[in-house]
C-alpha cells in the first residue's frame, strides 16, 4: 500500500450522506492536521 501521506490536502469536500461515519473516516484520514472540510 502506498504512503497516504502522498494523498492528503489541505481542503476536503465530502458529500453528505444519512452515515456520517465513511465521511469522519474519509476526514480524519485525507486531511492535513491544519485542513479544513
Amino acid at each position: 500500500m502506498s504512503n497516504l501521506n502522498d494523498y492528503k490536502v489541505k481542503h476536503l469536500f465530502l458529500l453528505v450522506g444519512e452515515n456520517p461515519l465513511p465521511n469522519y473516516i474519509a476526514a480524519r484520514t485525507l486531511l492535513e492536521n491544519d485542513g479544513t472540510v
